[in-house]
């Protein structure tokens, strides 16, 4: 997973955008997500999330450097391609 690969170099978050920050604690745990979740509250207007789920790579100035809306088998390489460019 990307959060341990690059611990120390980076943070990556799942970010609750709607419902309550409880809901959003029984589904990490029911999907058995080892990265923390963080209330999303903002990040709706900052990063316009909105749809789920949203991937976003934000570089250190916090600039959006990619994003991508949905899931698939893709979607854990596409990511991994974004981080590994950012942090060379």
């Amino acid at each position: 997973a990307l959060h341990r690969v690059y611990a120390g170099r980076l943070t990556v978050a799942a970010v609750a955008v709607g419902g309550t920050a409880t809901a959003a604690e029984r589904q990490r745990t029911e999907r058995q997500l080892t990265v923390p979740v963080a209330d999303g509250g903002g990040v709706r207007a900052t990063y316009g999330a909105d749809a789920v789920p949203r991937f976003v790579v934000v570089d250190a100035a916090g600039v959006v450097a990619w994003e991508f809306t949905g899931v698939g088998n893709e979607t854990g390489y596409l990511a991994k391609v974004q981080v590994e460019r950012l942090v060379k």
